[in-house]
């Protein structure tokens, strides 16, 4: 899914992507999904929620085992 916000914000001129965890106990299992894909956590407060960004000339690539079938014209 990272890998498909990265390639629809490129098409749509963006340079950079930013996401936000919020803590809770459904997400828990995804808290370091951002930092494993190489966004670099933003600094602000403290509160257990973090906010991330990545550069998207180090745009993630899809896994070899993913094919992504879209029926929506992308131009």
């Amino acid at each position: 899914m990272l890998a498909y916000l990265c390639e629809h914000a490129i098409r749509q001129g963006a340079r950079r992507l930013r996401g936000r965890i919020v803590a809770t106990a459904k997400n828990t299992p995804v808290r370091d999904l951002y930092e494993r894909h190489g966004f670099q956590r933003e600094l602000g407060a403290d509160d257990g929620n973090t906010a991330w960004s990545l550069d998207l000339q180090a745009a993630i690539r899809y896994p070899e085992w993913i094919k992504i079938v879209s029926e929506v014209p992308t131009h």
